[in-house]
């Protein structure tokens, strides 16, 4: 089975048990913690996994469960019942709401020893230590917000699946903030941060040249939605409809993109104490010597002819056209470019 076949069997899984679309599951034990042991040393979540009811599951988690806590019952955390067992969907969903795989049990065992002996789990391995949690999110534009009829709580909805909670579901849960004056992206419910952009919050705002009507594309995922994705925090909304339209263009290669390439790219940065270092964002290095990316200076040549060459501080290379990283300009257009 390959990758896209896998992503296509979790989907079809979670649709089979679809939740009510116009109200969140209800059903008023919201005031005791969800990661209370009962009276018998049991935890809501590892039994839910036992018993497979992945509605069940998808609420606690909805609420803050811990899949990490061990049940005094039976020594076992709910990340190790489900790798153990081998459920797909249910391990999916559990690494979905930031499960540890190296959490041990009573015994020492853990959700990642276990899935060493299933193929498609040892895949889910590799995607965790490659991307984290945010591997196993939703589709971009999955959720959307909606608000109930009796009470006016805002809720979200997968559109997908018919599942509707009150909390936002881990794609919806991202925010960004700043360290060291670099924007840091954090997912409130799985604790993940990272310096690149989440394939949740990569849309782009455009205008349809034929109908005038706005659209987002998520230019990761390649989807195209009608609604303000509901991925997006207030402020990251608000920012992105004010760059409606934009995208960005090499002058030297031709190549057209949504995002701002350098924002993945070394940048400048400075310490505390004003010391200046050089940051990368997409391998999370850094560096007190300007890398031989940043070390590009344009020259005048000495004949007096107007001219100018590229020289690498770093290298020594030097070229007459510009360097690729960067002839990189944004482009401004009202509609759709088709890129």
């Amino acid at each position: 089975m390959d990758w896209t076949s896998l992503l296509a069997v979790a989907l079809c899984l979670s649709i089979v048990t679809a939740n009510d679309p116009h109200h969140p599951r209800d059903d008023g034990n919201n005031e005791r913690s969800v990661n209370e042991v009962d009276s018998e040393g049991r935890l809501q979540l590892v039994e839910a996994v036992i018993e497979k009811d992945v509605d069940r599951m998808e609420w606690l988690l909805s609420y803050g469960a811990n899949s990490s806590l061990i049940e005094p019952a039976s020594g076992k955390c709910a990340m190790g019942v489900a790798f153990e067992e081998g459920d797909i969907q249910v391990c999916w969903l559990l690494m979905r709401y930031g499960g540890n795989p190296d959490a041990p049990d009573s015994n020492g065992g853990t959700a990642r020893s276990h899935a060493k002996r299933n193929a498609i789990l040892a895949k889910f391995m590799r995607l965790y230590d490659e991307d984290g949690h945010m591997a196993f999110e939703e589709q971009p534009g999955s959720w959307q917000k909606a608000v109930t009829e009796d009470t006016g709580l805002v809720y979200y909805w997968n559109h997908h699946s018919d599942v509707s909670v009150y909390h936002p579901p881990p794609s919806c849960a991202w925010f960004r903030t700043t360290t060291n004056g670099h924007p840091v992206f954090i997912n409130s419910v799985t604790h993940q941060h990272t310096f690149l952009r989440p394939p949740a919050l990569s849309w782009r705002r455009c205008i349809s040249p034929s109908t005038h009507l706005p659209f987002w594309i998520n230019h990761r995922a390649n989807v195209t939605v009608y609604h303000d994705p509901a991925e997006l925090p207030q402020e990251l909304l608000e920012e992105e409809k004010a760059r409606t339209g934009q995208y960005w263009v090499n002058g030297i290669t031709g190549e057209s993109v949504w995002h701002d390439p350098l924002e993945e790219e070394w940048r400048v940065s400075y310490t505390d104490e004003g010391d200046q270092y050089y940051f990368n964002p997409k391998t999370g290095q850094s560096t007190w010597i300007k890398p031989k990316e940043l070390s590009w200076q344009e020259h005048a040549y000495d004949d007096g002819s107007g001219k100018f060459y590229w020289f690498n501080e770093y290298t020594h290379d030097s070229m007459i056209v510009k360097p690729e990283p960067l002839a990189w300009r944004m482009v401004q257009v009202d509609g759709y470019s088709g890129i």
